[in-house]
């Protein structure tokens, strides 16, 4: 079963990346979402809490060398 698992998908504003959020999160799975679009990472997310309340968000462009070390401390903050 994959409900109680967690995922972190990078890209989830948009395309592959926000239909599979909404796939894992629609089977229970908290969903972590990078992207660098704001308002469209939002609108993945709410979609996702339907289902995984717990799901979080992160807007970080991850082409940029620290930015998943940034990502990667706000996470292990919560």
């Amino acid at each position: 079963s994959e409900s109680g698992s967690t995922a972190l998908i990078t890209g989830a504003s948009s395309g592959i990346g926000a239909a599979l959020a909404r796939v894992l999160a629609s089977r229970g799975v908290t969903v972590g979402l990078v992207a660098r679009r704001e308002d469209r990472l939002d609108a993945v997310l709410e979609a996702c809490r339907a289902d995984a309340p717990d799901s979080r968000r992160w807007v970080a462009d991850l082409g940029e060398p620290e930015a998943a070390g940034r990502v990667a401390e706000r996470q292990a903050s919560l």
